[in-house]
């Protein structure tokens, strides 16, 4: 258990955790594995990969949904505790509340940008919640048009 064995002639995958015939041919799986169990596969992925191979890089590992940059030991700065899995889905909270708040502050503060209207609670006219909607959307893609 836990060697590596070829997939099409080159890939490998971890026999631990996958089967190499559950995988389609033209969809190359460089390794499945948990990324607790085998952290030398998530440092080892892209650096073994053929440049000249253009089939898309697929790698599963444990992730965390409700993952935010500014988290810090799943606290978030200036709030109190991080959403994570489903409580961190959009549908549980309500327009413009206090933890959508404390991360759109978190954005704020690392691309130095400011939101309009969020800190005003929800906005019960549709046409204004289109409104603050593209303004802010507007605002969180600036940061792209910067150098």
């Amino acid at each position: 258990m836990g060697a590596a064995v070829p997939l099409a002639g080159k890939e490998k995958v971890c026999q631990e955790h996958a089967e190499p015939e559950q995988h389609a041919p033209s969809i190359r799986v460089s390794e499945i594995c948990s990324l607790e169990t085998h952290p030398r596969h998530r440092d080892r992925a892209d650096e073994d990969w053929d440049g000249s191979d253009g089939r898309p890089m697929i790698v599963i590992g444990q992730t965390v949904k409700g993952w935010w940059p500014a988290a810090e030991e799943r606290t978030i700065p200036g709030h109190g505790e991080q959403l994570v899995s489903y409580h961190s889905h959009p549908y549980e909270m309500k327009m413009n509340d206090a933890y959508f708040v404390a991360l759109a502050e978190t954005y704020e503060r690392r691309f130095g940008v400011k939101f309009e209207g969020i800190r005003d609670g929800p906005v019960t006219d549709e046409r204004e919640r289109l409104i603050q909607f593209k303004t802010n959307i507007d605002v969180a893609l600036s940061v792209l048009d910067r150098d």
